[in-house]
């Protein structure tokens, strides 16, 4: 297991674009790293903003050349997103980031406590207008998954009927347009599950999670 860390919002560097581009070289550090490790069987995994990072990974491939994060050295075989942000436009639509700059905003129900508390004003100093408008006009087409997805990697997307964070109906319509660009895509979801619960190894969810991740390795030639 490969567990990635990368600039955030409200770090130096994070955002647009040195997040993505630590993600990518993050994935791509898989090549020549040990001549034991088979990179020819990548599933990559990831939760909320995480879901969006892994997917957005996935998906590099079809990125344009002139793309943050084109020309992957490492191909996926499977992605997994739990509870993932797929649609940033919807995201910002929302109000995410507004949400993220209102310090009398609850948390989702059961979440833990920030890993870095301190982060939160950069936070919502950054994208108190909105998470896209920090964004040039027309980076959506390289950043959300669901303008990138595709026929590419196999999905599997997991999302709580009750996630209060990040809505279900975003991976719902990212799997629909998996599948209808002719790619492979399964959506589990969750019955009054939370946007924690998909993350739990304790949750009945997560033995479906575990057999798909070994079903899609096992199907995939060692290189």
């Amino acid at each position: 297991m490969w567990n990635v860390e990368y600039r955030r919002i409200g770090e130096p560097g994070g955002g647009w674009p040195g997040t993505f581009l630590d993600v990518a070289a993050a994935v791509d550090a898989l090549d020549g790293m040990d001549p034991a490790l088979d990179t020819a069987r990548v599933v990559l995994l990831g939760h909320s903003a995480g879901g969006h990072l892994a997917a957005w990974a996935a998906h590099r491939g079809a990125l344009p050349p002139e793309a943050p994060g084109a020309r992957p050295k490492i191909t996926p075989i499977g992605l997994v997103s739990l509870a993932g942000a797929l649609d940033l436009k919807a995201a910002d639509a929302a109000g995410f980031g507004k949400v993220l700059a209102n310090p009398d905003a609850e948390p989702p129900k059961d979440a833990p406590e920030p890993a870095r508390p301190e982060a939160w004003a950069g936070v919502a100093e950054a994208v108190g207008e909105g998470i896209v408008p920090l964004l040039v006009a027309g980076h959506y087409a390289w950043t959300s998954p669901l303008e990138l997805a595709g026929a590419g990697v196999p999905v599997l997307a997991v999302h709580g009927t009750a996630d209060e964070a990040v809505p279900a109906e975003w991976s719902r319509r990212y799997t629909g347009k998996v599948t209808a660009e002719g790619g492979s895509a399964r959506y589990v979801e969750v019955e009054g599950g939370t946007h924690f619960d998909v993350v739990r190894p304790d949750h009945p969810v997560w033995a479906e999670v575990t057999a798909w991740i070994h079903e899609t390795v096992a199907g995939q030639e060692k290189a």
